[in-house]
């Protein structure tokens, strides 16, 4: 199925910056996303729709990954979402957050997401990598994103401490080093700063050679994903030392400062319906009769 025009996402933004511009006016850029609560699990509420997120895990299982490697290595889709959110702003009611992995790593993250639109109910499926390759995703016998280009590029954090002897230790220096960073939604007309969920998604300790510890950190607006964060202690000169990538999961302007300078930023994308780029946002493909929403 052909994407939807970016139109569809175009105006669902233009709602959330109508309500951010609201508040900002009420004396605040942080926006609701400040206050806004962890998120709590599924188990307790029964109200998220038990029959929704079945559905999008299957929908989730229905995608085979490959990375570009050689040999090409099969991903593994971790079959119970890491986050599952709304955004009122957005008028977004239900997402899940999914993970396929290779060798404990997450190598591609996918929300799958109720919106309104024109009073209807529709789903979008939204991708990015997380591989430093490119990648092959497929659904039936047809390929439906095939970005060439790695998702991620991971560079060592300066004056960052090496990492500590034991997983306990390693986990409290990531999430100290993750605090070092702010994300900012990034319009002209809207610098409100994104929330750092305390929790990492997704932590992965590995016997890779290239990858000891990791964790997947991200930035939201109220309990949505706008900004992933990758902490992971790799080798470097000879020792391992902590490394970040920083990647959307927004088709907005994004910027993350570390310790007051920019690091990094990226423009509105006007390419997110593309099959050939890093991150994608296509339309849920029509259930099978029978299998509604």
């Amino acid at each position: 199925m052909r994407p939807q025009p970016v139109a569809q996402h175009t105006a669902r933004a233009g709602v959330f910056l109508m309500l951010g511009a609201v508040l900002s006016s009420c004396g605040g850029t942080r926006l609701a996303a400040q206050e806004a609560p962890e998120p709590a699990s599924a188990a307790a509420r029964p109200d998220r729709g038990d029959e929704h997120l079945a559905q999008m895990k299957r929908s989730a299982e229905a995608y085979q990954i490959t990375l570009n490697t050689e040999p090409p290595r099969r991903l593994e889709l971790r079959m119970e979402p890491v986050l599952r959110w709304s955004n009122p702003l957005r008028i977004t009611s239900d997402g899940a957050v999914f993970l396929w992995l290779s060798e404990g790593r997450p190598e591609v993250i996918a929300s799958f997401y109720q919106f309104q639109r024109n009073g209807m109910t529709a789903e979008d499926h939204e991708f990015q990598s997380l591989a430093t390759t490119g990648l092959t995703a497929t659904r039936g016998d047809s390929d439906v994103w095939f970005p060439r280009d790695p998702g991620v590029t991971l560079a060592p954090i300066p004056d960052a401490p090496a990492p500590a002897g034991t997983p306990a230790e390693r986990l409290r220096q990531m999430r100290a080093l993750a605090r070092e960073f702010r994300a900012f939604l990034d319009r002209p007309n809207n610098k409100s700063e994104l929330r750092l969920l305390s929790q990492p998604l997704f932590r992965y300790e590995t016997r890779r050679a290239d990858l000891s510890d990791g964790a997947l950190f991200s930035f939201v607006l109220t309990t949505d994903p706008e900004v992933l964060l990758l902490i992971e202690a790799r080798p470097y000169e000879g020792k391992l030392a902590w490394h970040y990538a920083l990647t959307r999961m927004s088709m907005m302007e994004l910027r993350v400062e570390r310790k007051g300078t920019t690091v990094w930023q990226v423009p509105f994308n006007t390419e997110a319906n593309s099959r050939k780029r890093p991150y994608l946002i296509t339309p849920a493909p029509a259930p099978p009769a029978g299998d509604g929403f």
